[in-house]
């Protein structure tokens, strides 16, 4: 333990003298392809009894997102990134006699790697190309009810689960305030690779596909300054 102890205030000195780090915060906004959730609402409609009407449809909607990662002096940065994404689709019939629905509820845990690299020289508005791989963790919980009247007559839960591959690539405009603080905004495109979903281990022939355009705004730290000899530009 002592050891450690000694060994750590070198690794962080490490850390000024070849580099620095870096750690994003961002509030995204995603555009969703999700075919086969969508073929599945239309599915229900055909297939049900009432006259479900479509509410929402997997539209695109709010994620965010947390990074971390490791610049070089060559100004080359690879790190870690965390994102968390949502959406859903809703059913709905209602008159005088009660009231059906049909929830689906998916949200996705991403976690992944990335690098990047500025295209331009500026230090005061460096515009940086970012390649991120994650891999995806996808949730969907599918509600229905029926109420007749004050009565609920019905209501069950399934729950499917699945994982994929995202590849996630994007321009980030950024804005230094000062040599460690800097806004940020981003516009890039994610595709994935998924694995069909499973419903208590068993295979289904759904798929929850996150694929879309991405864009974002935030904010990020440096833990060394961004260029302690230049003056930014």
């Amino acid at each position: 333990m002592k050891a450690r102890l000694l060994i750590m205030p070198f690794f962080f000195l490490g850390l000024r003298c070849f580099g620095q780090l870096n750690t994003y915060l961002e509030n995204g906004y995603g555009f969703y392809s999700m075919e086969d959730m969508k073929s599945l609402q239309g599915d229900y409609i055909t297939q049900s009894r009432v006259s479900l009407k479509k509410i929402s449809s997997f539209p695109s909607y709010f994620n965010y997102g947390i990074g971390t990662g490791y610049e070089l002096k060559s100004k080359l940065e690879i790190g870690i990134t965390y994102r968390y994404l949502s959406t859903g689709g809703r059913l709905d019939y209602s008159d005088y006699s009660g009231q059906a629905r049909i929830d689906q509820l998916l949200r996705a845990n991403a976690i992944g790697v990335y690098t990047s690299k500025p295209v331009n020289e500026s230090t005061k508005w460096p515009l940086v190309l970012g390649i991120n791989i994650s891999r995806i963790y996808t949730t969907v919980d599918i509600e229905t009810s029926l109420v007749l009247g004050n009565d609920n007559i019905d209501s069950s839960t399934v729950t499917l689960n699945g994982n994929g591959w995202g590849f996630y690539g994007s321009l980030m405009l950024q804005r230094y305030f000062t040599d460690r603080v800097f806004a940020f905004g981003k516009l890039g495109i994610e595709a994935f690779a998924n694995k069909n979903l499973q419903v208590d281990g068993n295979d289904t022939s759904l798929k929850a596909d996150w694929s879309g355009v991405r864009v974002a705004l935030g904010i990020g730290f440096s833990l060394t300054p961004k260029n302690s000899t230049a003056q930014p530009k």
